[in-house]
């Protein structure tokens, strides 16, 4: 079943990848922005656990930064994935083991498994019979070029820049004349 959304026809999969990808980017945009703050506010008076370490002040708040390009990244591939591109579902897995990645660094396992357990329902979801379909149509209509736009010429038009330059214009010397003087009546 196929839905229109947002100007394309993008299958349940891809519908439900989206929403699965912008909450995990709402989930990594309010952790960077706690961690910034932990860092900002409290300095290194406080800190946070972060697998095997501690962060607080400086690191705490470049780990939040780096939090925020996670979340960042994964809205952007979450607005493209209705694209139906195939480098889109490539780059949203790639987020998606960085995601993993973290969760399994962090250490906890709860937040592991609210981490990894999205993050492969993407990756199945994008993997799907429906959504590979989609994506290699949407990938082939992107590619190919429009049917009404004219192929160009490769070979420009040397005719009419010969003829241009075979006639002098009536005010411009001639070789035959002598310098300064015109050849054409007057």
């Amino acid at each position: 079943m196929s839905y229109k959304f947002a100007g394309t026809d993008a299958p349940a999969t891809i519908i439900a990848a989206k929403a699965i990808v912008w909450l995990q980017a709402a989930v990594f945009v309010v952790a960077a922005m706690s961690l910034a703050s932990v860092g900002m506010f409290f300095g290194d008076g406080a800190s946070m656990e972060f697998g095997p370490q501690h962060v607080s002040g400086g690191s705490a708040i470049g780990l939040g930064i780096g939090y925020l390009g996670v979340g960042m990244g994964l809205i952007l591939v979450g607005a493209q994935l209705v694209k139906l591109h195939k480098a889109t579902a490539l780059a949203t897995v790639a987020l998606e083991v960085v995601v993993a990645a973290l969760a399994i660094y962090n250490g906890s396992m709860t937040a592991a498994l609210f981490a990894i357990v999205p993050a492969l329902i993407v990756v199945i979801l994008l993997y799907l019979p429906a959504s590979r379909e989609a994506i290699a149509a949407g990938t082939a209509a992107a590619d190919a070029p429009a049917a009404d736009t004219p192929a160009e010429d490769p070979k420009p038009d040397t005719a009419a820049v010969e003829t241009a330059d075979a006639a002098p214009a009536a005010d411009e010397p001639t070789a035959d004349a002598p310098d300064g003087e015109d050849s054409g009546d007057k």
